[in-house]
């Protein structure tokens, strides 16, 4: 059976496209008409492929990658537990004890972000961090509070005045949800700017023809007369009656959307039954469907773009642009290297609880240290021998 991302990436058998009778050539309009549909159902098929392609990944992600992070977190805590108990009962000298407690403090703050900060875990990095805890934590917060109001100021042109950002984490989500619904509709009103000053210039000769065309063959009038061919309560045959349950789900779910395309495919479907039927359509009612179909295309080429920057799909961003095969392998792939490195975690936990550690220890808290500084995302480092 194929998958759902397999069934997703199969046409719709019926296009919506004008045929030429025998060797007539199509008018531009005609031609444009044909472009924009098949620009909007490959669009279509990109959004339900590229969506139906990320929930997979999210589902393997959150099967697979999340689970390891808590528990890398834990593994992290225990470490520099350790490391702590191993000065108590090792004699180490100066430089190499405070080496140690910077890598007690660098594991902790790496498994902060991870897991919930109770009190016996806050009283733990105090004792070895410069700054407790909680200033460590409120210096974070106003770090992450610049870092966004230069995002804001950079990409959206607004200025933002970091006092005026909540002092709590809960406090400061809130602040970025109202932003984010602030800049949402900005940019929809930006949109919707350029997409009218484009359109005027052309509209004005045929405005009021356009209007009058829309008044008589509305996206209302489609659905209308669609309803009344394929509403289901009238039909006897059990069969059929099926078939129009779905078609009218189909008709709803467009009407609902304003979707003018699928709309007219429903209707030559099954009221005109054919296609040659679009031959008949003037110039003056073929521009009204180029306008709104083209009003169409230009939103799916947003929603496409916004789906593979959605914050929904944060997680498997890096994963996105690579085919669904690739994808879930790196994401194994990745998986087995998380759970590697938390077995290195726990083997280097449990060889510093011997006596004679000490060795092991300098050597593991040195490449550590080193490797903070760099701040290389490479955990290599951990090659270390134990």
């Amino acid at each position: 059976m194929p998958s759902k991302y397999c069934k997703d990436k199969i046409r719709s058998k019926y296009e919506l496209q004008i045929v030429p009778k025998e060797q007539k050539v199509l008018s531009k309009k005609q031609q444009a008409f044909n472009r924009l549909t098949q620009r909007i159902e490959s669009l279509k098929q990109d959004i339900r492929e590229d969506s139906s392609k990320l929930d997979i990944l999210m589902e393997l992600y959150g099967d697979k990658i999340a689970p390891q992070y808590p528990r890398i977190a834990e593994s992290r805590i225990k470490l520099a537990k350790v490391l702590a108990r191993a000065t108590e009962r090792i004699s180490f000298s100066s430089r190499h004890y405070n080496a140690i407690g910077e890598a007690i403090v660098s594991l902790c703050e790496e498994a902060f972000g991870d897991i919930d900060i109770n009190a016996e875990l806050e009283e733990f990095y105090d004792r070895w961090a410069e700054n407790s805890c909680r200033a460590k934590f409120n210096q974070q917060l106003h770090r992450a509070k610049e870092m966004f109001a230069d995002m804001m100021r950079d990409r959206y042109d607004v200025y933002i005045d970091v006092e005026d950002i909540e002092d709590s984490t809960e406090g400061f989500a809130q602040f970025k949800q109202r932003m984010k619904v602030q800049i949402e509709q900005e940019r929809q009103h930006f949109w919707q700017e350029c997409h009218q000053r484009s359109k005027r210039q052309r509209q004005k000769e045929m405005a009021k023809k356009a209007e009058e065309e829309l008044k008589q063959r509305s996206i209302r009038t489609i659905y209308i007369s669609l309803a009344k061919v394929v509403h289901p309560d009238g039909e006897m045959d059990d069969v059929a009656r099926i078939e129009k349950e779905e078609v009218m789900k189909r008709v709803i779910a467009a009407y609902e959307q304003q979707d003018l395309q699928t709309l007219l495919a429903l209707e030559i479907e099954w009221i005109y039954k054919t296609t040659e039927n679009l031959q008949q359509f003037t110039d003056e009612k073929l521009q009204v469907y180029l306008d709104v179909l083209k009003q169409q295309a230009e939103d799916l080429e947003k929603e496409k773009v916004e789906l593979l920057h959605s914050p929904k799909y944060g997680a498997v961003a890096v994963y996105s642009s690579m085919p669904l095969n690739i994808a879930q392998s790196r994401i194994l792939r990745d998986k087995r290297e998380l759970k590697d490195y938390n077995s290195w975690l726990m083997a280097a936990t449990s060889a510093f609880r011997r006596p004679d550690a000490k060795h092991s220890i300098m050597e593991f808290v040195a490449a550590y240290n080193e490797r903070q500084q760099n701040n290389s995302a490479d955990d290599g480092w951990y090659d270390v021998q134990i």
